[in-house]
C-alpha cells in the first residue's frame, strides 16, 4: 500500500537557499520509515508504527505482538520516541501489515501515519506529580493532526512533546513542546512534586525547538496551539524556499520562529501572554529517566517535594531516585516506591527527602516498606529496546488483570503497566523478570542503548548489540556492568558513591542512529575496533555545540582533551573503558586530562 501523496501547498519546496550558519537546508525529503513506508534492511524490511504518547490498550499490544511473531523477527523494537518497530519483515507484507494495524485502530489516518510523532510524560496521572494529567492534550492533539491536510507535509522526524510539568519529555529536544504549568510556577520539574490544587487555573507553555523562552496559552487551547506551531513551521520553510525536517533547520532560528508562531496564534484568536516565559530544562548530564524499572505507588500518597536548595548528594541518586546534579532537584518520576527485586523490598520516595536531609541507603531507609506491596504502576525495561512477542503479550495480560487494560511505551524503551493491585505486584514482577524484562532500578542495562548493528544494517561495522551485552556480563555469566548509580566509591577515580552513570550508546558506524539527547558516552565501531568518547555540552535538548572527549584505554578513569585523536580500544579493555567513562565523566562534570 503506497503512502498517499503529500499536499502540494508545502511539499513542492525549491532548492536550498538558507545561510548554513543559522539554518540547515535539507537536500532531500526525509526517508523515515513508517507503517506504510517500509525500509529495506539487511535482515528484511523494517516498519515503524507511531504510537502517540506511547499509549496502547491491551488488544493493540497483542496485535503488535502477533504481527511481530507472524511477519517479523519475533520481537518488538522500542524506539527513543516511544514507538514500535518491526524488523525482518517480508518485502511484500505492506498490505497485510496495514490491514492488521487498521483493524487494531493503530492507523487512524493513512495519510498522517508518519507525522503522529508525540511523546508524553509516561507517568502523568499515575504518580501525583506534574501540574495536570496531559492525556486530554494527547488525545486532542492526535485528533487535530489527523484532521489537518496541511500537516501531512511534516517530516517524519518532526516531534511534539507533551510534558505535565515534571520536565521529563521536555528534555528530549522536540520541535514543539507543551509544558503544563500554573501562573507563577517555576521551571519544569521545580515544585512539580505536588498536584495543582483543584480549581487552580493552569496554562500551557509552548516552546519551539531550543528557544530559551516559551509563550503561555490557556490550557484548553494548548493542543490547537501546538498544531498551529507546526503549520507555522511549514509556512516558514516554504517562505525560505528550503526543505526542513526540524525547527533547527530553519534559517530564522528558534527565537524568531517563536515570534512567527505568536503571530499565528493571535491571528487565530488564541489568547497569548505577551511577555516571554523563561524555560529552564534539566542539564544534559542529568538526563531525566521516566523509565527506571520498579514500581510507582498508586494512589500516590501526599508527596513531600525535594527542596530546590538540596545538594546534589549521592543519596538522591540511589535506586528509586534520580538526581538533577545541576540543580539539586529530583527528577520527579523516581520519587515513587521502586522495587528492589532481589531483596523483595521497595524504596518509598515521596517522604524520603525532608527538611532533615536526604534519605539513607535504600536497604536501611526507615521509609522502606516490607511486602505486601501497595497498589503500584510497574515500570519494566526492555534490554536494548528489544521485547519478545511473548513478553509483550504478558504485559497485555498484566494490564487486563490490573483492570485498566492499558500500557504506556516510554521514550526510554521501557513500558509502564498502570495501577496494578497490591496483591498482584510480587507475582507480576517475577513473571516479567522470567520473560527477560528488567525490573531492578539499579540494573546495568539501564541507560544502555544501541543501533541495530549487524546483521540487520549493511552500514554497521560490528554486532553492537552482542558486544554491548557482552560488556555487561562477566565470564561466569554474572552481571559485570555499571549500576545506574555507583554503590561505593571507585578507588582512584574521584567517583563517590551515588554518582549517576551517563547513558551509553553503541553505534555500528559514524551515523550513530538512535543516539540519545544530552550528555552521553558514545561507543562507535570503526574498521579497527571501537572508539569511546564522552559527548558533552549539547544540553538536554540537544542545543549548543557538543564536544567529544576521547577516552584513553590506557587510563580509562580520565578523558583526553576534545579534538585529540580517538584511539581504538582493544576487546579486552572495552568493558572496563566503557564502564569507567560512564561514571567518571558523570561524576567529574566530564573531567579531562591532556594527552
Amino acid at each position: 500500500m503506497a503512502t498517499p501523496p503529500t499536499p502540494a501547498a508545502h511539499a513542492r519546496q525549491v532548492a536550498p537557499t538558507c545561510d548554513r550558519t543559522t539554518g540547515r537546508a535539507r537536500q532531500r525529503d526525509d526517508a523515515c520509515p513508517g507503517a506504510l513506508r517500509l525500509h529495506a534492511a539487511d535482515d528484511g524490511a523494517l516498519a515503524r508504527v507511531r504510537i502517540p504518547g506511547g499509549v496502547l490498550d491491551s488488544g493493540q499490544a497483542r496485535a503488535l505482538a502477533d504481527l511481530a511473531q507472524r511477519l517479523g523477527d519475533g520481537a518488538l523494537h522500542l524506539t527513543s520516541r516511544g514507538n514500535v518497530q518491526f524488523r525482518g519483515l517480508p518485502a511484500d507484507c505492506g498490505a497485510d501489515l496495514a490491514d492488521a494495524l487498521t483493524t487494531a485502530r493503530l492507523l487512524p489516518s493513512a495519510a498522517h501515519e508518519r507525522v503522529r510523532n508525540i511523546v508524553a510524560s509516561p507517568l502523568s496521572g499515575l504518580d501525583g506529580h506534574g501540574h495536570r494529567d496531559i492525556r486530554p492534550w494527547l488525545t486532542e492533539l492526535d485528533r487535530l493532526l489527523c484532521a489537518d491536510d496541511a500537516v501531512r507535509a511534516l517530516s517524519g522526524r518532526f516531534l511534539f512533546a507533551l510534558d505535565d510539568g515534571r520536565g521529563d519529555v521536555a528534555a528530549l529536544g522536540a520541535d514543539v513542546t507543551l509544558l503544563a504549568s500554573v501562573p507563577g510556577a517555576g521551571p519544569p520539574g521545580a515544585g512539580s512534586g505536588t498536584r495543582t490544587a483543584p480549581g487552580t487555573p493552569d496554562v500551557g507553555l509552548l516552546r519551539c525547538g531550543d528557544a530559551p523562552h516559551a509563550v503561555s496559552v490557556a490550557a484548553p487551547d494548548a493542543p490547537r496551539a501546538a498544531l498551529l506551531a507546526a503549520t507555522a513551521f511549514l509556512e516558514a520553510a516554504h517562505e525560505h524556499g528550503i526543505r526542513a525536517w526540524r525547527v533547527r533547520d530553519l534559517p530564522e532560528g528558534a527565537r524568531e520562529f517563536t515570534r512567527r508562531v505568536v503571530r499565528r496564534l493571535t491571528g487565530a484568536g488564541l489568547p497569548v501572554r505577551a511577555d516571554d516565559v523563561p524555560v529552564a530544562l534539566p542539564a544534559g548530564s542529568a538526563r531525566p529517566d521516566a523509565a527506571a524499572p520498579g514500581t510507582v505507588p498508586y494512589p500516590y500518597p501526599a508527596p513531600t517535594p525535594y527542596p530546590r536548595s538540596a545538594p546534589a548528594s549521592d543519596d538522591l541518586a540511589r535506586p528509586g531516585t534520580t538526581a538533577d546534579t545541576q540543580t539539586g532537584t529530583s527528577a520527579d518520576v523516581q520519587r515513587g516506591a521502586v522495587t528492589d527485586a532481589q531483596a523483595g523490598t521497595s524504596a518509598d520516595g515521596p517522604t524520603a527527602a525532608s527538611a532533615d536531609g536526604p534519605p539513607q541507603s535504600p536497604r536501611t531507609d526507615k521509609y522502606l516498606p516490607e511486602p505486601p506491596y501497595e497498589d503500584a504502576s510497574l515500570v519494566v525495561l526492555a534490554p536494548l529496546g528489544r521485547a519478545s512477542a511473548a513478553g509483550f503479550r504478558l504485559l497485555a495480560d498484566l494490564a487486563d488483570r490490573a483492570g485498566g487494560g492499558e500500557l504506556r511505551v516510554t521514550p526510554w524503551r521501557s513500558v509502564v503497566v498502570p495501577r496494578v493491585p497490591a496483591d498482584q505486584v510480587a507475582t507480576a514482577l517475577a513473571e516479567l523478570r522470567a520473560a527477560g524484562l528488567v525490573t531492578e532500578p539499579d540494573s546495568p542495562w539501564r541507560g544502555v542503548s544501541s543501533c541495530a548493528g549487524r546483521p540487520g544494517c549493511a552500514k554497521s561495522l560490528a554486532d553492537v548489540r552482542g558486544d554491548a551485552a557482552a560488556t555487561l556480563r562477566a565470564p561466569d555469566g554474572a552481571s559485570a556492568g555499571v549500576p545506574h548509580a555507583a554503590a561505593t566509591p571507585l578507588e582512584g577515580t574521584g567517583v563517590e558513591a551515588g554518582h549517576t552513570a551517563l547513558p551509553v550508546h553503541w553505534s555500528g558506524c559514524e551515523r550513530r542512529c538512535g543516539r540519545p539527547t544530552g550528555d552521553r558516552v558514545d561507543v562507535v565501531a570503526g574498521p579497527d575496533g571501537y572508539r569511546v568518547t564522552v559527548v558533552h555540552g549539547a544540553g538536554a535538548a540537544g542545543d549548543g555545540t557538543p564536544e567529544e572527549s576521547p577516552v584513553s584505554p590506557a587510563a580509562p578513569a580520565s578523558l583526553v582533551s576534545p579534538g585529540s585523536p580517538v584511539p581504538p580500544v582493544s576487546p579486552s579493555d572495552l568493558a572496563a573503558t566503557v564502564a569507567a567513562a560512564r561514571v567518571v565523566a558523570a561524576a567529574a562534570g566530564v573531567r579531562q586530562t591532556d594527552e
